[in-house]
């Protein structure tokens, strides 16, 4: 019985490795926004309609224009 738990419990572990291995340091949203806000004001670059989307969702995927959408 012990051989089966430590078992199961091995298996289970060899099962997390890889999400814990790729898994990204976590950061809190409101860091990340203001890191990303700073980075704005002190950029020389033009800021336009995608930094400002990008500022307000840092997590949101860019949009792809060549995506077609099904209706």
């Amino acid at each position: 019985m012990q051989f089966r738990a430590e078992s199961l419990a091995a298996i289970q572990a060899i099962d997390t490795m890889p999400k814990v291995e790729l898994a990204s340091p976590q950061q809190a949203h409101a860091g990340v926004r203001r890191d990303f806000v700073n980075g704005i004001l002190n950029s020389r670059s033009e800021i336009n309609s995608n930094l400002v989307d990008l500022a307000i969702d840092p997590y949101k995927p860019p949009a792809n224009p060549n995506k077609q959408h099904f209706d």
